[in-house]
């Protein structure tokens, strides 16, 4: 999982952009008598899953744009509650709930409110219970608690009569909104009812250690009649619930590995167990998992040239590995700001390493990103005082049409030298750009420079410690 949030010094903390405006949600989230500052929102696309930290204003709310291209699922979590959203592109969501009961004031209004009132709905009649994580050190799946006191009193007929009456009531109510809600998002809840089904099928089979060998393989045999992982669209691995029982499947079959704590055991077993794009996605997301337990990328180094062969075919799969291997293991070393050359207002053309012996603040925006717009006007003063310090403040736009850019110049006053790139989709690829606004610090030797994590910070003396630094 990646988590993607503004750099300490971000003068618009709570304000996230998509990249393209064609494809954003725009979102606002309103606390009552709020208990923790941060919302956390985490989406799957093709290169993995994406979680965004969002911090509440002091008036205990925010406004931010995820980057979307398809109608998904995103889950929000708030403290220790968590929640399914439905989400489509270029629609705007107000979210406003009260801290003190999040499960019964939870209300959705705007752009298809009467879909993500019924996902609501629809979990707290189904969903809302405890999660309980599968025995296991790798790939945690995730079941209910009624599932691990079954698999330990029942026989495997018995529960499945049981799993099989719940779906159906489930399908039902589901069918009774039919008329009510988006197509796509009642085809993708039919799935997941289903893939939630089975999911509680293989954690029946990985919770009930007490089964005889012969036993085992009736209940496999009669268990895996229920359909199995059919719907064999290449969206469902974007599916959190479809992963959750691809999971729980690995962990039914790795309980008869003495040691169900060797990661090394578990790939091969997804290999010979899984084909084609699921037996990969499951591949990537242990080797991800095993190193950010353990920080050990020895599994990474033994499998990933390998791997990098056979899921050629997919290769954003390959991405999001390099993505961690290629950054993270070399996270102590001081890494370098990309170079790009830019276009100015002025019409001349400079590059990033024109500036080196200043330390520059680089902020990358556009004309559509609202947030943007509001943290150089919000905080137009402190921006002023940084260049009155020596801090160049390099403002980049990532506007496709330049009259955007410059129109947007002569109706708001951005404190700071502008351009835009000269490529722009290279340079968005070279800071691996997921939102806007987002904001770099560079130090005047080129480096990449971070601000102290301490909330009471004093943004203008830092600036000043890095300013009078020697080159």
């Amino acid at each position: 999982m990646k988590y993607i949030f503004i750099k300490p010094f971000t003068i618009c903390l709570s304000l996230v952009c998509p990249l393209f405006s064609f494809a954003g949600t725009s979102f606002y989230v309103k606390a009552e008598h709020p208990k923790e500052t941060m919302v956390m929102f985490t989406l799957q696309n093709k290169e993995g899953e994406f979680s965004y930290k969002v911090n509440l204003r002091a008036t205990h709310d925010a406004e931010f744009a995820l980057d979307v291209e398809d109608e998904q699922f995103v889950s929000m979590e708030y403290g220790s509650f968590k929640t399914s959203i439905y989400i489509e592109p270029d629609k705007n969501i107000r979210i406003s709930f009260d801290a003190n009961d999040f499960v019964n004031t939870l209300q959705f209004d705007g752009a298809g409110a009467e879909n993500n009132n019924f996902v609501n709905l629809f979990n707290k009649s189904f969903r809302n219970k405890l999660a309980l994580s599968l025995p296991g050190t790798y790939l945690i799946a995730q079941t209910d608690p009624s599932t691990a006191d079954r698999s330990q009193s029942m026989a495997p007929r018995d529960y499945l009569l049981i799993v099989n009456e719940e779906k159906e009531k489930e399908n039902l109510f589901l069918e009774s909104y039919q008329d009510r809600i988006n197509s796509k998002l009642y085809s993708q809840i039919w799935k997941n009812i289903h893939y939630s089904h089975i999911g509680k099928i293989y954690a029946y089979l990985s919770l009930a250690e007490h089964l005889t060998k012969e036993e085992r393989k009736e209940a496999v045999t009669l268990l895996g009649s229920s359909g199995g992982f059919r719907y064999a669209d290449y969206n469902r691995n974007q599916s959190a619930v479809f992963l959750n029982a691809l999971k729980a499947y690995i962990h039914s079959e790795y309980m008869v590995y003495p040691d169900r704590s060797d990661p090394k055991a578990m790939y091969e077993l997804i290999g010979s167990k899984l084909e084609g794009y699921d037996k990969f996605v499951m591949q990537k997301e242990l080797l991800l998992e095993v190193y950010h337990k353990t920080m050990d990328s020895k599994l990474a180094k033994l499998k990933f040239e390998q791997f990098e062969k056979d899921a050629a075919i997919y290769p954003e799969l390959v991405t999001a590995l390099k993505s961690v291997y290629d950054v993270e293991l070399d996270v102590l070393q001081k890494e370098h700001a990309p170079d790009f050359k830019m276009i100015m207002a002025d019409g001349s053309i400079v590059s990033l390493k024109d500036y080196e012996g200043r330390v520059v603040y680089l902020s990358f925006w556009a004309s559509w990103c609202a947030p943007c717009i509001k943290g150089f006007e919000k905080y137009e003063s402190l921006r002023k005082q940084l260049q009155a310090q020596g801090v160049v403040l390099l403002n980049i736009s990532i506007d496709e049409a330049p009259e955007k850019f410059r129109n947007a110049l002569q109706q708001h006053v951005i404190v700071g030298s502008n351009g835009q790139p000269m490529d722009i989709n290279a340079t968005k690829l070279l800071y691996t750009l997921s939102s806007i606004p987002s904001y770099y610090i560079i130090d005047k030797n080129g480096f990449l420079a971070y601000l102290s994590d301490d909330a009471n910070r004093d943004i203008l003396s830092e600036f000043k410690k890095l300013v009078s630094v020697s080159k």
